[in-house]
């Protein structure tokens, strides 16, 4: 399996639970080329989140929380592609969130306002 194949089953996770725990799935893989992807966009109790997806075989002290894979870069690119998805699309919301889903091969940890 590929690093595309393993992100894609990754996320396909992270939808699942998602559903289970009320959110709607707006879009998935949602790009600015060539800048960013946001991997899942979603609305809960009209909260608008962003969501990354980041999978890590297993956990390791040494390499510290999967979540912190995403980097200021990352996050600042995040931050300009749902800009450009607030300007394309209409949603109604109370709030935005920028959220990470960390899973590893026996964990799943939804991370709620990761970063601003």
């Amino acid at each position: 399996m590929n690093e595309t194949d393993i992100g894609n089953k990754a996320e396909q996770l992270a939808i699942k639970y998602l559903k289970k725990q009320g959110y709607k799935i707006l879009e998935t893989q949602y790009h600015v080329r060539p800048f960013a992807e946001i991997d899942i966009i979603t609305i809960h109790k009209k909260d608008l989140a962003f969501i990354e997806v980041k999978y890590r075989k297993e956990y390791s002290p040494s390499f510290g929380e999967t979540f912190l894979m995403v980097t200021k870069k990352k996050q600042n690119k995040i931050k300009i592609t749902a800009q450009a998805f607030l300007k394309e699309n209409k949603v109604k919301f109370n709030n935005i969130s920028f959220d990470v889903i960390s899973i590893t091969a026996d964990n799943l940890e939804h991370i709620k306002n990761a970063f601003n």
